[in-house]
């Protein structure tokens, strides 16, 4: 080894030339500390106000080619002292200027409240029960109270909160009904400027009332009391029938007679069996009368008196008379009558003499028609 050593120093004095080692130094890479004082701050941020909020992550020195392998572990070291110091923690609790973390799925709110201007309602005691009401970027407000049963949250204008009240209709709106409503009021409503129409606008439209009463008061139920008159443009129909109808018979039934004086009693008249299945309300008669004296005196004769079946009426009532001045002659009176019947379809008649009445008569009544 001492003579390899000699060797070397010897080849050296003898050397013609000789050339130094140029040692280039590793740059000074400034490494921003975790915990930077307060005036090297200022004097790095000057008047940037981001520049002295906390930044998330840690500064890391690169390595450049121009760098000695000696200085290397140095700026290794830093490298990770700066990484450990500025890392995220488990259990760390806070972090400051977050830009985005994405989706959260689990966890607990407990910071500050959120306010509306971030989506928030800017208030943690909202009132139980009770309707939110926004309020621009302010805390979000509720309806005044709860209201009571049946009420509704009602518009107040532009600019004002809505408030609970009352139902109510207006009066001078138009409403369309399709479905049934039940009216139910113990009291009396007048309405003098007010039309109640029932439109046929489908052959179901209809208008139920227990009891109807027109210009007169009825408490009667099922009843239709019509203080004026009745004025219908179409048929009116009563227990399916046409009311008004004039039938004529076709096949008349056989006459009604009587050879009797009835002497101011009224005999009943049934004519049901002629008008089934319809309902009468009058009947058409054709009358025929004879009478035959022996010696009449010029005023003698015979008359027939009509009425409503069940009336009391005996004055002005439609008759038939026959006056006989011709000895042993018969004399013939004939007649067509409309009378009037009552709910069982029936009428009277009368049969009576004008003055004392010896000799022979006869009484047909034909039923011809009637009116339903």
């Amino acid at each position: 080894m001492k003579k390899l050593l000699t060797a070397l120093i010897i080849l050296l004095l003898f050397s013609s030339a000789a050339h130094a080692t140029t040692i280039v130094s590793l740059p000074y890479i400034v490494s921003l500390p975790y915990e930077e004082g307060l005036f090297s701050k200022i004097w790095r941020c000057k008047w940037h106000v981001a520049c002295y909020q906390q930044k998330l992550g840690a500064t890391i020195t690169s390595i450049a080619a121009t760098d000695l392998i000696r200085d290397f572990p140095t700026v290794s070291n830093t490298n990770f002292t700066n990484l450990n110091t500025d890392k995220i923690e488990v259990g760390t609790t806070s972090i400051l200027h977050l830009i985005g973390v994405g989706t959260l799925t689990t966890g607990a709110w407990n910071a500050n409240t959120i306010t509306a201007s971030y989506g928030g309602t800017g208030s943690t005691t909202l009132s139980s029960n009770q309707v939110l009401v926004g309020n621009g970027t302010g805390i979000v407000k509720t309806t005044i109270g709860h209201g009571t049963s049946g009420q509704f949250l009602t518009s107040q204008g532009t600019a004002n909160p809505p408030q609970w009240t009352t139902a109510s209709v207006d009066q001078g709106g138009n409403y369309t009904w399709t479905g049934n409503h039940i009216f139910t009021r113990s009291t009396t409503t007048n309405a003098t400027t007010t039309n109640l129409q029932v439109s046929g606008y489908a052959s179901t439209s209809q208008m139920t009332v227990g009891a109807l009463g027109v210009g007169v008061s009825t408490t009667t139920q099922r009843n239709a009391q019509i203080a004026g008159d009745v004025q219908i443009s179409g048929a009116l129909t009563v227990n399916s029938t046409p009311v008004g109808g004039v039938v004529f018979l076709t096949s008349p039934p056989s006459p009604i007679t009587a050879t009797a004086l009835t002497d101011d009693t009224f005999v009943t008249i049934d004519i049901t069996s002629t008008t089934t299945p319809n309902v009468a309300r009058f009947v058409i008669l054709q009358v025929v009368m004879d009478l035959t004296m022996a010696t009449p005196n010029g005023s003698d004769g015979l008359e027939v008196e009509f009425r409503e079946g069940g009336s009391a009426t005996t004055a002005n009532l439609p008759k038939l008379q026959i006056i006989n001045a011709l000895n042993s002659v018969k004399q013939r009176a004939t007649g067509q009558f409309i009378v009037p019947l009552n709910s069982a379809e029936a009428f009277n008649y009368n049969l009576d003499n004008l003055t004392g009445v010896t000799g022979t008569y006869l009484l047909e009544m034909n039923v011809v028609g009637y009116i339903k």
